[in-house]
């Protein structure tokens, strides 16, 4: 299922939303989602996690916090 990355805050994590509808409503730590790379025109595959601080962040990459919405991303 690919869709964008969007935060939900009723459940204070992010999911997966197809047509602005929340596909996955909510991910938990340790998820693997696929990311869309633009630059490349390919995906890549990284784990979703939470700091202690209460930022969600992707291991491996520069996203994190605000860069994480709207990522297209593939679940």
């Amino acid at each position: 299922m690919v869709g964008i990355l969007g935060y939900n805050c009723k459940l204070d994590r992010y999911g997966l939303l197809v047509m602005d509808c929340w596909a996955v409503q909510g991910f938990c730590c340790g998820t693997v989602l696929d990311i869309w790379d633009y630059d490349s025109d390919s995906w890549f595959s990284a784990r979703l996690e939470r700091h202690a601080t209460g930022e969600w962040y992707f291991v491996g990459t520069n996203f994190h916090g605000d860069l994480l919405e709207g990522l297209k991303i593939r679940f």
